[in-house]
């Protein structure tokens, strides 16, 4: 399965990746807030933003937010959840490798990737390509901000569990949904083996643990496939795109590299 097919299958799933997504979009809003404010970002583009999380946060922060994704079936699911919250933002749907064959009303204030997504892009030419693109849609001066996992940590560690979140109630009272993953490392690459697991919720009132299993538990297996891009490689490469001032800038949920585009 590719990566695309996964987020095209999961994208109406893809709010239990978080614990509370509400809670997290409103976190998301205020650290980008606190970073955009005094640089005066008005405009930003969102070139990898998924079902919408960082789109949406920004635009409860009444930024003029444009947001592209390669997946159909995750805009069509950022769609509802701006219109759940009533908030307007451009969706487009677009290649972060290919921007300019999307028509963006640009150069924007700020270009972001955030949540990991450019960890999705294999090889350096398609790095190079992204990191291009988003230098080339924001304004002279404008801020390009990119966030991923700590990979650096994850190489030298090599976690083989990951366990993510249970939900109660879901996808039905009385139902709960147990997320977990299974990390499979083939440096520089990582699969993750992503599991969704659906059974009874825990107050369920059964004998045995064999009669629970044996009551309608199912699992469905998802694999990601990413590249574990060492800060010191995305750094090089961004500097290779023509961006400059490369820095980090402290998040508690990702690494998250911050530049600007020069002005001459």
């Amino acid at each position: 399965m590719s990566n695309e097919q996964f987020y095209q299958d999961l994208a109406s799933r893809h709010r239990l990746f978080y614990a509370d997504w509400h809670r997290f979009v409103q976190l998301e809003g205020a650290w980008l807030h606190t970073l955009f404010q005094p640089l005066d970002v008005q405009s930003v583009l969102d070139c990898t933003c998924g079902i919408g999380t960082q789109a949406i946060a920004l635009a409860q922060q009444a930024y003029h937010v444009t947001a592209c994704d390669l997946s159909e079936a995750n805009l069509a699911e950022a769609q509802a959840n701006a219109d759940e919250l009533g908030l307007t933002v451009l969706w487009q749907q677009a290649d972060v490798r290919h921007l300019g064959e999307a028509y963006l009303d640009g150069p924007f204030d700020a270009v972001i990737s955030l949540g990991n997504s450019l960890s999705h892009l294999l090889t350096e030419d398609d790095m190079m390509a992204a990191l291009r693109q988003m230098h080339d849609h924001v304004k002279p001066g404008g801020l390009v901000l990119v966030g991923q996992r700590d990979w650096d940590a994850i190489a030298v560690e090599r976690p083989y569990f990951h366990f993510r979140h249970e939900h109660p109630d879901t996808p039905a009272p009385g139902r709960r949904t147990v997320l977990f993953d299974l990390w499979h490392y083939d440096a520089p690459l990582v699969t993750f083996e992503v599991f969704f697991l659906t059974g009874p919720s825990s107050h369920s009132s059964y004998s045995s643990f064999e009669e629970e299993a044996g009551r309608g538990w199912t699992t469905e297996v998802f694999p990601l496939r990413y590249r574990m891009w060492q800060r010191r490689e995305l750094v090089e490469l961004m500097e290779q795109a023509g961006l400059a001032d490369v820095h980090k800038v402290e998040c508690d949920w990702e690494l998250r590299l911050a530049a600007t585009r020069p002005k001459h």
